[in-house]
């Protein structure tokens, strides 16, 4: 009888989405809610090294609350980059990083988002206080500020890249 049991729940799970899988998402279709700015925290660290012709800063995508579950997917898009003194900073473009193969990345409590926006080694130092863009998601609310680290910016044309699993 408990055998039976056991197979009847995890038939109604797997009818309803419910996963019995710890950390999985509770709520069917979950994933597929794309993230809002108010799902997000946004955070952009400091320059790295990749490679020897570029260098890139990290944007880590954190869930709000731990109710929160959104996807995203693509790279973020639409940057505009300002100055410390917050006027637009002029000179510096930004364009998404050619070949992608975007795979969608579910954002919930624990289990962020990463993209990097590659800059060249070499280049003009653009001093930047914050950047705007929006989120690689089709919600209607999808557009955030943040602050830029304390590091310039080199060059006029960097690259964004995809959203992926941090």
């Amino acid at each position: 009888m408990v055998g039976g049991l056991v197979s009847t729940v995890a038939m109604l799970a797997g009818m309803t989405g419910i996963s019995a899988v710890p950390g999985a998402a509770a709520e069917f279709g979950a994933q597929d809610r794309p993230c809002t700015a108010g799902d997000l925290q946004v955070h952009i660290g400091s320059d790295l090294p990749v490679g020897k012709e570029r260098r890139a800063f990290v944007v880590r995508y954190e869930a709000t609350s731990a109710s929160t579950s959104c996807r995203l997917y693509g790279a973020p898009d639409d940057a505009v980059f300002y100055a410390p003194a917050g006027q637009t900073a002029p000179g510096i473009s930004a364009s998404a990083e050619p070949g992608m193969n975007p795979e969608p990345v579910v954002v919930d409590q624990g289990n962020p988002g990463e993209s990097l926006i590659f800059e060249p080694q070499q280049g003009q130092r653009n001093p930047v206080g914050a950047v705007s863009f929006a989120l690689p998601s089709t919600a209607s609310d999808r557009y955030v500020k943040v602050p830029w680290p304390h590091a310039p910016v080199r060059g006029a044309d960097v690259t964004v890249g995809q959203i992926a699993s941090a």
